[in-house]
């Protein structure tokens, strides 16, 4: 995972500023592979897309209508391992890092969207209700349909009015426990209040209040 950040010195404050750099574009090997930075100013590279080596990268951003409106790193590289094969030990589980958002009656954020981890050892696997577990948040089955989600942080199901969870926008037909997920994808659990209704939009981060919950962000180029 690369990471790309921008540190520069803010005079009125007198101090030292870093932010995450959104749309970088990282140019690994002339065009071989070229990614680009999401809103935390992160970029993952898929397992198995780049075979054993030393890759030299070049960091590029363009920003229209300001000076300077090209900012550039000098080359700059880095080693992918052939992995071993041989060591005798079992192989490392699967895990994801996936978004994660759940969303009450009234609209509001109970846990504003972000990253959980979930890998393929924990209790429900790489699975929709696995990122739901990773996050920390209390919730609860119903008893009648173990795997049904009908409470979370004390919201319960009534009536025709109760949880139901998207993935990237579309809403399966099956438990969250049975819906398999892959890395990347955004996980939505939404209270309902009609049966007709589709998945909300992906919401930002610019409204609501989040619970306690646990999620890991990685900050090294693996």
């Amino acid at each position: 995972t690369f990471e790309v950040t921008s540190t520069y010195y803010d005079w009125s404050m007198e101090s030292t500023t870093t932010t995450a750099v959104e749309g970088a574009q990282i140019d690994i090997e002339n065009g071989t592979l070229v990614l680009t930075t999401d809103a935390e100013g992160q970029a993952l590279v898929t397992p198995g897309a780049l075979s054993a080596g030393t890759y030299n990268y070049q960091v590029t951003k363009e920003e229209e209508g300001s000076a300077p409106q090209l900012v550039r790193t000098d080359g700059l590289s880095f080693e992918v391992n052939e992995k071993d094969t041989n060591s005798g030990g079992s192989s490392e589980p699967t895990s994801y890092r996936v978004y994660l958002a759940v969303i009450d009656e009234d609209g509001e954020l109970i846990y504003s969207p972000r990253r959980v981890s979930i890998s393929e050892n924990d209790t429900y696997g790489l699975t929709a209700l696995g990122a739901l577990d990773a996050s920390g948040l209390d919730y609860s089955f119903s008893d009648d349909n173990p795997g049904m989600v009908v409470n979370i942080e004390g919201l319960e199901n009534f009536g025709l009015n109760g949880w139901m969870y998207s993935v990237d926008g579309s809403v399966p037909k099956v438990l969250p426990g049975d819906k398999t997920i892959n890395s990347g994808d955004k996980v939505l659990f939404w209270y309902s209040t009609s049966a007709m209704e589709g998945s909300p939009d992906w919401p930002n981060n610019s409204s609501g209040t989040s619970s306690p919950g646990s999620s890991e962000e990685e900050s090294e180029t693996e």
